[in-house]
């Protein structure tokens, strides 16, 4: 499930056997901004990338990022044309948590794609254009069903962070 960030769908509907879903913010929003730009690449790409490589993932290449649009190669010998879409828009994603008792936001890295993915290692920021770092400590959330939360219902995430605002631990312990 790609998209867990979104929450809220241009429209969907229902037919009788599947859910049509179409979000905005991932495909239709950048198609219409007015910096997307289609990039055409050229690469010899090993197998066990390819095999790996799926249509929603995003590719940063000499810093950029990119999400794939088409890739046309040749299996025998591992040349690809790689059609890239640069990805416009905020490179952040936010979630809201508890330090000290205080509800805070804290931002990360839209590279890490969903919040559920944050792992040790990873920084969190105070700020949207990821330049000041979370203070050192234990940060909390308690767990639901949504997906702007770290853990599943009935369980708390503890995440602690060190003076550089790096997770140095993580997890989801149940009572």
């Amino acid at each position: 499930y790609w998209c867990k960030q979104v929450s809220v769908p241009l429209y969907s509907y229902h037919t009788n056997t599947t859910i049509i879903v179409i979000f905005p913010n991932f495909y239709i929003v950048p198609i219409y901004n007015e910096k997307s730009r289609l990039s055409k690449f050229e690469a010899t790409l090993p197998l066990k990338l390819v095999t790996k490589l799926e249509l929603n993932d995003k590719l940063i290449i000499s810093g950029r990022s990119y999400k794939i649009n088409r890739i046309q190669m040749n299996i025998n010998t591992g040349k690809a044309t790689l059609e890239l879409i640069n990805l416009v828009g905020p490179d952040f994603i936010s979630t809201v948590v508890s330090y000290q008792n205080v509800p805070v936001s804290l931002y990360f890295s839209s590279s890490i794609r969903t919040l559920q993915n944050l792992s040790i290692g990873d920084t969190m920021f105070t700020d949207n254009e990821l330049n000041s770092t979370a203070s050192a400590g234990t940060y909390t959330q308690s767990g639901s069903s949504n997906i702007d939360t770290y853990c599943d219902s009935g369980c708390i995430m503890v995440m602690v962070l060190d003076s550089q605002g790096i997770i140095t631990s993580i997890s989801c312990p149940c009572p």
